[in-house]
């Protein structure tokens, strides 16, 4: 799999595109293999500037993590982690929804919206996705940079 995300990413930096990166497991939790991991955010600092962004679920819980440079340390983009639209962990079911800037397709706000199950446990007949909350508003962010959320940390 990093072969092949090698190959696509020099593809992608050849033809001057840019990636969005979606996957289940996110680099760093304890389901992620070291070594793997290791080798991903190797990829992650050589393309910094083809990745904009990057989506993981698996956790079930909304996190964010900072990718930050092998050699540097410096913040060079943002992994956000999605929960999930099941009970898993006994939370609401929740998704995300990101307005992205179409210039730079790096996402301006993210907004995360509930089911709010618990709350409706007498009447799960008509339950309602809501908003819940933007990232920046609910964390008092500038904006969704790197190095916002290297601050708010």
């Amino acid at each position: 799999m990093l072969s092949w995300l090698n190959e696509t990413l020099h593809g992608f930096e050849e033809r001057g595109e840019i990636a969005i990166l979606m996957a289940h497991h996110p680099p760093g939790s304890s389901d992620c293999l070291y070594q793997w991991a290791s080798r991903f955010r190797a990829l992650l600092d050589r393309f910094q500037h083809v990745v904009r962004w990057s989506v993981y679920g698996h956790i079930h819980l909304e996190m964010y993590g900072v990718a930050k440079g092998v050699q540097t340390g410096k913040p060079t983009g943002v992994h956000y982690w999605s929960g999930s639209v099941s009970t898993w962990f006994q939370v609401n079911p929740s998704f995300k929804m990101f307005e992205v800037d179409v210039a730079t397709m790096l996402p301006v706000k993210s907004h995360t919206y509930i089911l709010d199950v618990e709350g409706n446990r007498f009447n799960q007949t008509n339950l309602k996705w809501k908003w819940d909350h933007e990232v920046t508003e609910f964390y008092k962010m500038k904006d969704l940079s790197p190095s916002s959320f290297v601050k708010m940390a």
